[in-house]
């Protein structure tokens, strides 16, 4: 006989429906979201439905472990060359300054490396990379600068201010911009917090 779960009995102070509010925006992806992630088309994922490589728990929705498991294999078998037929996608440089007032974070590689952070994978290499782009972080601040996050076409190229005018901008934040960020439910989710360093740098940026 299935277990039934009563959400209001779950947690104390938190009634049944903010309860499901918050397990389905940290826990469970929909299909375009699963789509965007893996960047795959809406074919493929009917093709990874129909071949049990991931599971729709009902209609459009799918756990988002199982989706960044997926997105993990994806990387570490080198299923990602559409980004360079040549060569494997490489999950870093995700950051790099180009000059002590502006730091360009890569949306793609970071998001990335920030997956392999949060499901323990390889020995620390990527954790130490996120490590130093939060330093970076804190320095471009210090220094009253700009940090802007950029789609991974065209970041490699980007050496200069006028390089950074030819490419898509998605955001550029302020001190207390990127602090929001640090401390919202997004990266929780997305595993900034398990970064080496995390809430020191957070302290920091609030006391400089």
């Amino acid at each position: 006989m299935a277990q039934y779960i009563d959400l209001d009995q779950l947690i104390s102070g938190i009634n049944g429906e903010k309860l499901l509010e918050l397990i389905v925006e940290q826990h469970l992806m929909t299909s375009s979201e699963v789509m965007e992630r893996l960047e795959i088309s809406k074919q493929r994922l009917f093709s990874l439905k129909k071949q049990g490589l991931l599971h729709e728990i009902k209609k459009g929705i799918f756990s988002r472990k199982e989706v960044e498991t997926m997105r993990i294999a994806q990387a570490q078998e080198e299923r990602l060359k559409k980004y360079n037929k040549k060569a494997a996608y490489e999950l870093m440089p995700a950051y790099k300054n180009i000059d002590k007032h502006t730091l360009i974070i890569n949306k793609l590689r970071f998001f990335d490396c920030l997956t392999m952070v949060k499901h323990e994978v390889t020995n620390g290499i990527y954790n130490n990379h996120l490590a130093g782009a939060l330093k970076a972080v804190r320095n471009t601040f210090e220094e009253n600068g700009f940090v802007c996050l950029l789609e991974h076409e065209g970041f490699d190229y980007v050496e200069n201010l006028t390089d950074l005018q030819s490419v898509d901008i998605i955001k550029t934040y302020t001190k207390n911009e990127y602090v929001k960020f640090m401390e919202s439910i997004e990266a929780q989710i997305l595993g900034l917090p398990k970064v080496n360093g995390y809430s020191d740098i957070i302290a920091s940026l609030k006391t400089k």
